[in-house]
């Protein structure tokens, strides 16, 4: 079977980005796949060219079977274009939605929800929001969560080797990731003599950058490592020498991150702070602690309590571990090609 394939791939590494790549490397063991890459469109100079490009492409394509997985806005305007083009094409095409707040942006914004009933599938990485999709009269969604391909000899590593708690944050550098929250946590952990460790990887917002600077200068127990190759490196042999995840995020975009993916695909367990599907996705005291308050003292607390508890922590990192195993790629494979 040959299928069509738009969407955003790297580079850059990015969450859209990597999902994509992703999914497009697993189906296309089983199929022949055009893809049309949505980055271009980040060159404005040749906007115009690439828009007829994807004209094109669409009507090239308009008799085969396709996906879609492309930034909320820029589908609800790819949408249009298709259902004028010929509406009966949607019928042929499943769509992966990247993100958290689809169901929301699609019911404020007050979209046409009819043409979507139109489309073959529709993927979403929360049961949250198929159901509230549902709610909004679209039967035509499915969850599959945020995943990665299952890494070759995957084994537990239990990390019990060192007499300091090593965190790892690693995610976009902001307010809203709650990083703010983490370097206060910080401070807190060098009053009360806490051995600990904190390393950052990710980019820096910009209004973030000064602060952010200052304060990673200041503490010895906290460093920058620059952004995660992961074109390059392996991001679980990395984490695996971790004992945290710290994700104190606050970020209203947020669906299911890939990091918390990574993170159990790895086996080691996450600070997370109860916002959006955070608690759905890591099962409390288990594979990780949700913060009843996102907030730098009850960070600091539950830091504090893993240090303390070797063995809470060594169950953690295993049970964590052992829930990896639900976000395997593999384990939808044929579940998207049946229904494509």
């Amino acid at each position: 079977m040959e299928i069509f394939y738009i969407g955003n791939f790297p580079p850059p590494y990015g969450g859209a980005t990597i999902k994509n790549d992703i999914i497009f490397k697993e189906l296309s063991k089983y199929l022949k796949i055009e893809k049309f890459n949505t980055s271009v469109f980040k060159h404005q100079k040749y906007n115009m060219f690439n828009y007829l490009k994807l004209l094109l492409f669409l009507l090239r394509n308009k008799n085969n079977k396709g996906i879609i997985c492309i930034h909320n806005y820029s589908l609800f305007k790819l949408t249009k274009i298709i259902n004028i083009l010929d509406k009966d094409m949607l019928k042929n095409i499943s769509v992966f939605i990247n993100g958290g707040i689809f169901d929301e942006v699609i019911s404020k914004m007050h979209q046409n929800i009819e043409i979507y009933k139109n489309y073959k599938n529709i993927y979403v990485e929360l049961y949250k929001m198929k159901d509230n999709l549902n709610n909004l009269g679209l039967n035509n969604v499915n969850v599959i969560p945020n995943c990665r391909p299952k890494p070759p000899n995957r084994k537990f590593y239990a990390n019990d080797k060192h007499d300091e708690i090593k965190c790892v944050f690693m995610s976009r550098i902001c307010y809203e990731k709650g990083v703010n929250l983490i370097i206060e946590a910080a401070k807190l952990l060098n009053h009360n003599n806490i051995p600990y460790t904190i390393d950052f990887y990710g980019p820096i917002d910009k209004k973030f950058k000064d602060y952010f600077v200052k304060e990673i200068s200041d503490n010895n127990n906290l460093r920058y490592l620059g952004i995660f190759k992961s074109e390059k490196e392996n991001v679980y042999d990395l984490l695996k020498n971790y004992d945290v995840l710290l994700f104190p995020s606050i970020y209203e975009g947020e669906g299911f991150p890939g990091i918390l993916t990574e993170a159990k695909i790895a086996g080691i367990p996450i600070i997370a702070s109860d916002f959006r599907d955070n608690s759905r996705i890591v099962k409390h005291m288990n594979e990780g602690i949700i913060l009843s308050e996102n907030n730098s003292e009850k960070l600091y607390e539950t830091i504090s309590m893993l240090y303390m508890d070797k063995e809470l922590l060594y169950n953690m990192r295993y049970s964590s571990y052992l829930s990896g195993e639900k976000y395997f790629i593999e384990n939808y494979t044929k579940f998207i090609l049946d229904r494509l």
